[in-house]
């Protein structure tokens, strides 16, 4: 994952703008020690780094990257997790209690705040990790 997504970016920047902006997925599991997901937080730690060192390296450029970290959300990956159709309603209460809003996040609250990184809005903001996780990476 993570070499793809280095190409990804190395290939593409040729492409962008001045004032362009990359904004890289991660996940609030970079920065919490979830039990069983030490491989999945060490990449998400990983893009978290590439946002930090591409953040200086394209400065010149005028290039801002930013960090996305959501929460726990409303997608289809919980069933792939092994969460079974009728332990869904045990598994989100079980979850949404660690959450201080209480409850899974939406995914149009995560693709709000993508696109506010992504809008001039946030031109004055690069380099950050940005948790949209109803505050469950604060606490």
């Amino acid at each position: 994952m993570l070499k793809e997504l280095f190409f990804t970016v190395q290939r593409s920047l040729p492409l962008m703008p001045r004032g362009g902006a990359i904004i890289l997925t991660s996940s609030i599991a970079h920065h919490k020690g979830l039990e069983g997901h030490n491989i999945y937080a060490a990449t998400k730690a990983a893009l978290r780094s590439f946002a930090r060192s591409w953040t200086t390296d394209l400065k010149e450029r005028g290039i801002r990257v930013n960090c996305l970290s959501p929460g726990p959300v409303e997608t289809p990956i919980i069933g792939k997790m092994g969460v079974a159709e009728g332990e869904r309603n045990s598994f989100d209460m079980k979850v949404s209690s660690k959450i201080p809003i209480g409850r899974l996040g939406k995914p149009e609250e995560v693709a709000a705040a993508a696109l506010f990184l992504a809008s001039d809005d946030s031109s004055f903001i690069s380099g950050i990790d940005l948790s949209v996780d109803g505050g469950m990476g604060q606490i």
